[in-house]
């Protein structure tokens, strides 16, 4: 799909609305404080503050500015961009049927308090899901290309 000449423009000047270099650290920072408060507030069921409507506008808020960063503006935040450029739809689709095995065979049937080692246990739990959907998406989403010619190949028409 292309965009003509004069939606291309104003389609990438809408993008960068945020700007750039420490305008964007500060844009982060506010809408994930703002996230933050409004997360606090709905735990502690704060009467106007703590409602939904505030808590969604927060995350609201905090993935529109997600949405219109540069991450080649932000170094740190490069790798995890491109991980989610790449694989993303192998995280979507196997983190929950992947972490729910997983906390099947862990802890069947029990709670626990989350002390430090539990923490760290949920902490790898999820970081295997994220290392298997990075693998399976290296076995799939890469090879797209390659899946593709081969079914115009055997498939043509």
């Amino acid at each position: 799909m292309s965009l003509r000449p004069s939606n291309r423009a104003r389609f990438e000047a809408f993008g960068k609305s945020v700007g750039t270099g420490w305008k964007q650290v500060v844009a982060l920072s506010v809408s994930l404080v703002l996230l933050g408060a409004a997360l606090v507030a709905s735990r502690l069921s704060v009467p106007i503050a703590g409602s939904s409507l505030v808590l969604g506008g927060a995350f609201s808020l905090f993935f529109w500015v997600l949405l219109r960063l540069d991450p080649g503006q932000l170094r740190p935040v490069a790798p995890f961009a491109r991980y989610g450029a790449g694989s993303s739809f192998s995280l979507y689709a196997l983190h929950f049927p992947v972490i729910l095995a997983l906390a099947s065979v862990i802890a069947p049937g029990r709670r626990t308090m989350p002390d430090f080692a539990r923490l760290l246990q949920w902490g790898g739990l999820v970081l295997a899901a994220i290392a298997l959907a990075w693998l399976f998406s290296r076995l799939t989403e890469a090879r797209t290309p390659q899946l593709r010619d081969w079914a115009r190949r055997c498939f043509p028409g």
